[in-house]
């Protein structure tokens, strides 16, 4: 959902100057429901726009058309003040995508070094690292093949095997 946690007003604030530093700038996407305390990021989206630039709001959108959505995206910005486990990063890493994470909560241990890190409190870092994973072909692949292996590493069955196990440990006989 689009809410202050995930921290979109530090993305939209480096996509800009991302744009303005970048001769063809990629579009910039938003995925998920109007959350609570989101005026404020959907106004700057909307400033954006009036801008020229292309970013645009998709809103809630179902399985299969994000399933789509991050097969035909470039990466993946995760800028989230706090996630419980940051579920986006996997799912952008088994679609082979790049992702560039805040360093904060389980991002950095879901990534396990398959992601590149950035300061949620520094915009300014983001441009940077956006523009070096815009230019740099190598680095583009070497993350896309380490985020299909960190995706390989989590699954459904291995998590509900891990949970039979605990459990089976803990039933009293």
């Amino acid at each position: 959902s689009v809410e202050p946690r995930k921290n979109h007003l530090c993305v939209l604030e480096a996509y800009e100057r991302y744009a303005g530093q970048t001769a063809t700038p990629r579009p910039l996407h938003v995925v998920g429901g109007r959350g609570w305390q989101s005026d404020a990021i959907h106004d700057q989206m909307a400033k954006l726009r009036g801008q020229g630039l292309a970013v645009e709001y998709r809103g809630y959108v179902d399985d299969r058309t994000l399933r789509d959505a991050y097969r035909s995206a470039f990466g993946l910005l995760q800028p989230s003040w706090h996630e419980g486990f940051g579920l986006p990063v996997l799912e952008a890493f088994s679609q082979g995508l790049p992702v560039i994470a805040s360093d904060l909560g389980s991002l950095p241990e879901v990534s396990g070094g398959a992601a590149l890190h950035c300061s949620a409190s520094q915009p300014e870092k983001w441009v940077e690292t956006m523009v070096e994973l815009d230019q740099d072909k190598d680095l583009q692949k070497q993350l896309s093949v380490k985020g299909i292996e960190r995706a390989a590493a989590f699954s459904w069955g291995k998590t509900a095997k891990t949970v039979l196990e605990l459990a089976k440990s803990l039933a009293v006989t």
